[in-house]
């Protein structure tokens, strides 16, 4: 064979990467996407499609979810619609202008990044709510933001306009201006110039920054559940439905629920990079020719604004704005309140709910929540609610047993059998013995169990506040987790087997036990405990704004007769009606209890001394986990 032949014939070569490492590399990016993304959704999806077509089809066939899903995902739409708009304008203008405080505005625009989203939806509010700055000349107007929809269109849109600003910004500042000019020079008028120079450019960035803003907003939860208001049908978004499913034990329907957040988003976003995809092979194509050129961003937002406006204006009836773990309840009582007012002669009634946090809900009454009741599991938050001047400061005179018509108290929840023998608080302190119970600073139920606690030890012979300290400091050491509520504290100890007991409400101690199997836990009742009463109020200045006071007296008046007294014994509260009570009362076991009246002289007391910034609680913690 010649030397050109050899030559002519040499053997190909693969050539180098310039960046060594590829297989490597290659496979780290999968190893990392699998662990953080891939196998998180996988379980998720598995989770989901273990329930069967039926099962899942169960879940979403319910008006509830599925409004929850139409707003989740058509106020994020409406949201990334206007932040595509103004958020293009916005970028245009940090651009191509100078002007004085322009670095001052451009950091403004990153503020949703940096702010804490509960700070942001605290933040929103404050100014929305029919009390707040701008929410008080709106609803001058007829307009009403905070609690409704177009709050959470709001809060959607605070959280998203960065990503489009953000990501405009770049391809702007690479777009030359002599194009613009060139154009202007050729006598294109200013439309053509934007439509045919600016936006093809610009196009496939702003389809970017705009399928982010959507992924944003769609699954943004903190700062929305404070101006929605979270009313059932109305302004209760996806992510809060799956976290309500959570803390109801209901795994599999949160589930489904994710899944199906999962399955459109990935439709909407697969859209939205085909759009893009489209517009970079179309680059030269004039904006003109986008083949959704008939659909104006500006009407598809108007048309979302008005079907939410819509919904907001055909919610209607008496509000009850209650605590977190009442929900069940108050769909048994609600549905037998409606009956029994229809049966004795009224008109067929609506009663809508919302539920979250006791405290958070306080503060939704005062920023403009439009309750016409209140359902508590504290007195101290109805008390708040008087001081800001919405109902009177005598509430608790208004009804029976001072507006409490039930009542529980703390006990211990432990494992099947009491295998460390845990019978009274002196237990807990013991070295041996892990107690769950929820942060007392963020939850009723951990304030309670503190306040039990305390008085408990100050009642022992020979006890001073000394003495008393250190028992909850001997207490509070042995607590691994300190949850923010008490639901979480009972997901904590129940479903995820940490701690050896559980201080908890008796009617959440019930829950476990049908929700976990009664063969699992076992309910403890201490030698002494504190009332926890569970108090109801009208909330004067709404329902007469409203014209619903009557209907909210003749509500919170039947539930002191015996359909509602029996549905509370049903829920693991204890009834205040006598014959009720001698009816279940095997379901509750004697125990002597204390008010917080007779050993703190009453909430407001014992919150300045044991709950406010710097009080008693927080010495005792930080010198606990010392």
């Amino acid at each position: 064979m010649t030397a050109g032949a050899s030559a002519g014939h040499r053997p190909l070569r693969r050539r180098r990467s310039v960046l060594p490492g590829f297989g490597l590399t290659l496979g780290f990016t999968l190893a990392y996407l699998s662990l953080i993304v891939l196998l998180p959704l996988a379980a998720l999806l598995l989770r989901a499609g273990g329930l069967g077509w039926s099962g899942i089809v169960g879940v979403l066939d319910s008006p509830r979810v599925a409004h929850a899903l139409w707003l989740s995902f058509g106020g994020a739409l409406a949201a990334a619609a206007i932040n595509a708009v103004f958020g293009s304008l916005i970028a245009w203008t940090f651009v191509r202008y100078e002007f004085p405080g322009k670095r001052l505005f451009q950091a403004m625009v990153d503020l949703p990044f940096a702010l804490p989203t509960a700070v942001a939806g605290i933040a929103l509010t404050s100014l929305y709510a029919p009390n707040g700055w701008l929410g008080r000349p709106l609803a001058a107007l007829g307009v009403e933001i905070a609690y409704t929809p177009l709050g959470v269109v709001l809060a959607m849109t605070f959280v998203g306009l960065p990503f489009v600003v953000r990501t405009l910004e770049p391809v702007l500042e690479e777009a030359e201006a002599q194009f613009e000019e060139a154009a202007a020079t050729l006598g294109a008028t200013r439309w053509q110039t934007i439509t045919r120079i600016i936006v093809p450019s610009v196009l496939p960035a702003l389809l970017t920054g705009t399928a982010l803003a959507f992924a944003r907003a769609v699954g943004e939860y903190g700062s929305i559940i404070f101006i929605a208001g979270n009313l059932p049908g109305v302004s209760e978004i996806a992510p809060l439905l799956i976290m309500i499913r959570l803390e109801e034990f209901d795994y599999a329907g949160a589930t489904v629920i994710a899944a199906a957040m999962l399955g459109l988003s990935f439709l909407v976003l697969l859209a939205i990079n085909l759009l893009q995809h489209w517009s970079r092979r179309r680059g030269a194509d004039t904006f003109e020719d986008f083949p959704m050129k008939r659909v104006s961003i500006l009407r598809l937002t108007g048309v979302l604004m008005m079907s939410f406006a819509a919904g907001q204006a055909a919610a209607a009836g008496l509000l009850n704005v209650s605590y977190d773990v009442a929900r069940g309840l108050y769909q048994d009582i609600n549905r037998a309140f409606v009956e029994d007012y229809r049966r004795s002669g009224g008109e067929t009634v609506k009663v809508d709910q919302s539920h979250g946090g006791s405290g958070k809900q306080a503060r939704a009454v005062i920023d403009g929540l439009a309750a016409d009741v209140v359902t508590m599991n504290s007195p101290l938050d109805i008390d708040v609610i008087a001081d800001a001047g919405l109902l009177p400061k005598t509430w608790a005179d208004a009804f029976p047993q001072r507006s409490s018509p039930s009542w529980s108290t703390i006990v211990f929840v432990v494992r099947k059998g009491n295998p460390l023998r845990i019978a009274d608080w002196p237990d807990l302190t013991r070295a041996d013995v892990k107690a769950v119970l929820p942060n007392p600073k963020t939850s009723g139920n951990g304030r309670y169990s503190y306040l039990a606690a305390w008085h408990y030890a100050r009642s022992q012979p020979g006890a001073t506040d000394e003495t008393a300290i250190a028992f909850e400091k001997a207490l509070f050491r042995n607590v691994p987790v300190l949850d923010i509520g008490g639901r979480d504290a009972t997901t904590t100890f129940a479903h995820r087997g940490i701690g050896d007991v559980l201080l908890t409400f008796e009617s959440e101690a019930k829950v476990i036990g049908t929700t976990f199997g009664a063969d699992r836990f076992e309910i403890v009742y201490p030698s002494v405990s504190v009332r926890a009463d569970n108090p109801v109020a009208v909330v004067e200045k709404n329902a007469a704004r409203k014209g619903s006071t009557a209907l909210a007296e003749a509500y919170l008046t039947f539930h002191y007769g015996k359909a509602a007294q029996t549905i509370f014994a049903e829920h693991g509260l204890r009834p205040v009606d006598p014959e009720v009570a001698a009816a279940h009362a095997a379901a509750f076991p004697p125990i002597r209890t204390f008010t917080v009246e007779e050993a703190f002289g009453g909430w407001p007391a014992a919150q300045a001394a044991h709950f406010a910034s710097g009080a008693g609680f927080d010495r005792i913690i930080a010198e606990a986990r010392k």
